[in-house]
Formats: C-alpha cells, structure tokens, sequence
C-alpha cells in the first residue's frame, strides 16, 4: 500500500449481496481477487460503515476494500475492533490495508488545547476501513480485524 507520507484517497468498497457493478471475486488460497464479475460489488466507500460493519464490531457482510492493486478482505461475520479517534486538524498515519501493532501511532491530531498529539492503537491486527463521522470535533473510526486477508490484483 502506498505511504502514509501520500496523500489519502478514498479505497474503493465491494460488497457481498450488493447490486451493481463492477464487482469482483475473490481467491484466498492464492491470496488474489480480480475485478469483473463476481459475488461482491462495487458501492459507494462512505456507504460501508452502515452497510458492513456494525456498531458492536462484527462484520454484517463479506467486503473487499481496494486500494490500486492491492486489496484487504474481511469475511462475513468476522470480528472486528473499532478505534475511535478525534480532534482538529487529524494527520491520519495508518490506512486501509496496512498492519497496525499494539501502541503504534495511527493518527495524530491537534488538541482543544492545540498540543500535537499521537493515537496510539490499542490492539494489533489489519486496518480494514476507516469510517469519517461529520461534526465538531472531527471523528474517524478505524475499523481493525485480525482475521483479515491481505490479497494482490490479477488481470
């Protein structure tokens, strides 16, 4: 996946049971998945959060979240941990794809008191989404599983 030094642009989001297109598929034992046709499609990525992941931390559906060849797959019903992070002037550091430890900066954020602060994950395993939530302050979620599957883009 590309650094955190880039700038960030939305990943794209398939789905399971979603209508649409394109979709793609998925190959776990070869630890690939193709876009074209297959059994999860292609919806809007901000969508995700209500259509994929529940509020208590479980996966509603199986989803795909592409970010240029490479792409993270969470199956239906997996576990997944949610880390909430906000502030002003958010510096997300962690994306869509990479492996986060215990105690590794994710983000960073200025305080109400305006002191550079950094977010330090709670938990190991794969960021899977991250959720933006509107308001003041600003509110991401950051959505981590460790049963996901980190797979590379065919044809």
């Amino acid at each position: 996946m590309e650094s955190a030094e880039d700038e960030y642009a939305l990943p794209e989001l398939y789905l399971e049971e979603a209508a649409g297109e394109p979709c793609a598929s998925v190959d776990l034992e070869r630890k690939t998945f193709e876009i074209g046709k297959g059994e999860l499609c292609k919806i809007l990525y901000e969508d995700g959060w209500e259509r994929a992941i529940s509020p208590e931390g479980k996966a509603l559906k199986s989803f795909l979240v592409v970010r240029n060849k490479e792409g993270v797959f969470v199956k239906g019903g997996s576990a997944l941990r949610l880390f909430e992070v906000k502030g002003s002037a958010m510096r997300l550091i962690a994306r869509e794809g990479e492996r986060v430890e215990r105690g590794e900066t994710i983000a960073q954020l200025v305080s109400r008191k305006g002191e550079l602060r950094s977010v330090k994950s709670d938990t190991e395993g794969v960021v899977v989404y991250i959720a933006w939530l509107p308001g003041k302050p600003e509110k991401y979620v950051y959505v981590i599983s460790e049963t996901a599957h980190l797979l590379t883009r065919v044809g």
